[in-house]
């Protein structure tokens, strides 16, 4: 594949992974359901086999890394794979077991391990391996999927909730981002 048609493909399964997720909030019926359903997991595997392509072509590739995929498009395709795998395991055990029948199959430990992997997070870490020049464009909304993870969901659940590793990423992007949501804009309250 070209460059823009693995960019396409990219795009195409953000699209109908965002449009499935809104057809099922707002859907009434269970048809509509069933369908939506359907177009998710048309987007999952294509994540699956997006996934499949980089870690063949980082196979053959000397040094274990095929510069030739693009930083951007690499973070897009960790995000996809990282959050259907950290959806799919949170789901109740009646839920996982109607979505297995659609072939839907999540890991939490390695939705989680993707996610660190856009980054370049290791537990033993304090900074990311992945330098700022080398990052694709989704690589900080995964810091903020495993944040939200971490530090809001860890209500829901205990499974994979490390608060050391929150901490780190998130004092980590404290200091790239000094000014980020710790000094909001002034707004008059008297509008």
């Amino acid at each position: 594949m070209t460059p823009v048609e693995r960019h396409a493909e990219l795009i195409h399964a953000e699209s109908l992974v965002e449009k499935a997720l809104l057809g099922i909030v707002y859907s009434g019926d269970w048809l509509h359901f069933i369908k939506e359903a359907l177009n998710m997991r048309s987007a999952m595997n294509t994540y699956q086999h997006m996934y499949e392509f980089m870690l063949d072509a980082d196979a053959n590739a000397e040094g274990g890394h095929d510069d030739s995929l693009d930083i951007h498009w690499r973070s897009g395709v960790l995000l996809g794979m990282g959050v259907t795998n950290l959806v799919l395991s949170l789901l109740p055990g009646r839920v996982v077991s109607i979505a297995e029948m659609f072939g839907y199959k999540g890991d939490r430990k390695i939705g989680l391990d993707l996610l660190m992997q856009a980054g370049g997070w290791t537990k033993a870490s304090s900074e990311p391996s992945v330098s700022t020049a080398e990052e694709g464009i989704r690589r900080s909304l995964c810091d903020m999927t495993l944040l939200i993870f971490h530090l809001v969901l860890s209500g829901f659940t205990f499974a994979g909730v490390d608060l050391e590793m929150a901490e780190t990423i998130l004092n980590w992007n404290l200091k790239r981002y000094p000014t980020g949501l710790s000094h909001p804009p002034h707004i008059p309250y008297n509008l």
